[in-house]
């Protein structure tokens, strides 16, 4: 039997205790003063948007149920921190519309795990204010198109119930986050959904590894680990027991790997379908006043300011969540190697948006949301992105996401190594089960290097592939590529994509963009000249105008090839 030790709405991330803290706080502490501010003005804006249409494209609403989510997030709190009825009408507006719709697409149970947590945070959060024939709908609404349905789906051993990524924590994680909002009244139904989802959350939160690494990449991180903090959030506040979840092996890191993923001037290592856009994260927050941790909690606000300063980002959770800056934070070390997913990171310095910076991967070609990837790379130098992933393509492509080794995933630009920072050998594609480790990785002094075991990438053929990354003087990038050959066929295409302007000279290409310049240098083979190719695509791709392939292309007439280039 559940016991909820909390009763009282609302109870879902806040309560009446933290509400009052928000309010001191508004009088003591200016950033948050602004934060509120910008979040009524956030409120007010949406008192004359149109309410969210029910919309499906191709098999999800997800958008639209996110935006009803932060919509409803961002009313609520603002009714509940002025008092001012108007935010509580307009948020049960829109809850009585998706209460209207005809489905909550459970076929995509992501957009009804959204749905579930909206109308649990509307529910729980104005249940003081809106009138009782409202909340009843809400509620109703909530376990019929919502709880039920995802219970009946539990019943038939829907396959997101175990899955090791984001859709566990998203999908259970929704429906508890429902069950607890009605517990107190519906205590069956609250035992039902806990019966179900409980057993599961730990496969999902094992994928962490003791590094606090996200294989799915920053954005599937983002995803998870807000969803991983909600239902935390939600069981401690209303349980005081969370399964001993946040005590998994890893999570206590976890806040660390936005932090390093991302590039001195905020663009993240955009791997497997993310995309470069480094937002405030209010489970920074969290997460630094749960694990006494208050680098993150000086990140987030690193963040909030510079988003404050261009009015381009609002959530309800910063404030929810919000602490105070912290003084005397020490700096983090430069360099990191998250292990588990293999894929690590070298920088000059922290602070400022000339430095130098570049990430890099092995990893496993099926993680989820993977691209044909290994190897690849970006770099940051003097303020500019010059190697980029282009990031993901569209998700309604037919057979994007079948990656088997057949799979059409693969046919995608985008989404094979033909497209990334990485080897081509015998213009093939890399093996789709592939694995690779990161076997060496020296961090400390100011020549940090590390080495990818790519040999499994590119069998058969190659019998060893090695590329090592090394960060010269704390400046200089130097990647170097070691191939034994297997077989008579041997050409390589090394590549690095980028939309710099190139111009060539033989051996050196200086990229120019932004009024920066930087020359890379073929050192091996000798003979070895600069190509470039374009990356643009014919449609139902995207397009990817403006993007080019700085290449080095040769085939080999022994059995041993070294490709030393570097960057500067």
């Amino acid at each position: 039997m559940i016991e909820i030790i909390t009763q009282e709405h609302p109870r879902l991330f806040i309560n009446q205790e933290r509400i009052s803290e928000l309010k001191r706080l508004e009088t003591t502490d200016p950033f948050f003063a602004a934060l509120k501010s910008g979040l009524i003005n956030k409120a007010t804006a949406l008192l004359t948007e149109d309410l969210v249409p029910f919309k499906i494209t191709g098999p999800r609403m997800l958008k639209n149920c996110q935006e009803i989510h932060s919509r409803v997030s961002i009313l609520a709190l603002s009714c509940l921190l002025t008092g001012d009825e108007k935010y509580a009408i307009r948020a049960k507006d829109e809850l009585i519309s998706a209460a209207a719709f005809p489905h909550w697409n459970k076929d995509h149970f992501l957009d009804t795990a959204e749905l579930i947590t909206a109308f649990a945070i509307g529910y729980d959060w104005l249940y003081h204010v809106l009138p009782k024939a409202d909340l009843t709908a809400i509620k109703n609404a909530m376990i019929s198109k919502g709880i039920q349905p995802g219970i009946e789906e539990h019943k038939k051993n829907i396959w997101w119930a175990g899955h090791k990524f984001n859709w566990n924590q998203v999908c259970n994680g929704g429906l508890i986050i429902g069950a607890l909002a009605v517990a107190d009244e519906e205590p069956q139904l609250c035992e039902e959904v806990f019966d179900a989802t409980v057993k599961f959350l730990p496969i999902a939160f094992n994928s962490y590894g003791k590094e606090g690494g996200w294989e799915a990449g920053p954005d599937y991180w983002q995803y998870t680990t807000w969803y991983s903090v909600l239902l935390i959030d939600a069981l401690l506040k209303v349980t005081g027991d969370d399964f001993g979840l946040s005590k998994t092996e890893g999570f206590n890191k976890t806040g660390l790997f936005p932090i390093y993923t991302a590039g001195p001037f905020d663009k993240f290592f955009n791997f497997a379908d993310a995309a470069e856009t480094y937002n405030p994260i209010p489970t920074l927050f969290w997460l630094g006043k749960h694990f006494n941790n208050d680098v993150f909690i000086n990140e987030n606000h690193r963040l909030l300011k510079k988003s404050l300063s261009d009015h381009t980002y609002c959530d309800a959770f910063n404030l929810v969540w919000y602490v105070p800056a912290q003084s005397n934070v020490p700096q983090l070390p430069l360099n990191r190697n998250f292990s588990d997913i293999n894929m690590g990171v070298f920088r000059s310095e922290w602070a400022t948006p000339r430095a130098t910076f570049i990430a890099f991967k092995g990893g496993f070609n099926q993680a989820d949301h993977a691209h044909l990837d290994i190897g690849s790379f970006v770099l940051d130098m003097k303020g500019v992105r010059w190697a980029i992933d282009l990031g993901r393509d569209s998700y309604d492509l037919p057979e994007y996401f079948n990656r088997s080794e057949t799979g059409g995933r693969w046919n995608y630009f985008r989404l094979n190594n033909k497209s990334h920072n990485t080897l081509v050998l015998n213009n093939s594609i890399q093996r789709v089960l592939a694995k690779a480790k990161i076997i060496s990785y020296a961090a400390m002094g100011n020549d940090p290097e590390a080495s990818i075991d790519l040999t499994e990438v590119y069998l058969p053929h190659a019998n060893s592939v090695i590329r090592s990354i090394k960060m010269l003087d704390n400046a200089a990038i130097l990647i170097t590529d070691k191939i034994e050959w297997a077989g008579d066929e041997k050409l390589v295409q090394w590549q690095m994509l980028t939309d710099a302007e190139i111009v060539l000279h033989g051996n050196n290409a200086e990229l120019l963009k932004d009024g920066e310049k930087i020359v890379a240098t073929i050192l091996q083979p000798e003979a070895a000249v600069f190509a470039v190719i374009s990356a643009e695509q014919a449609e139902p791709e995207m397009n990817n105008a403006g993007f080019r392939q700085l290449i080095v292309k040769w085939t080999e007439i022994g059995d041993l090839s070294e490709i030393a280039i570097s960057i500067a």
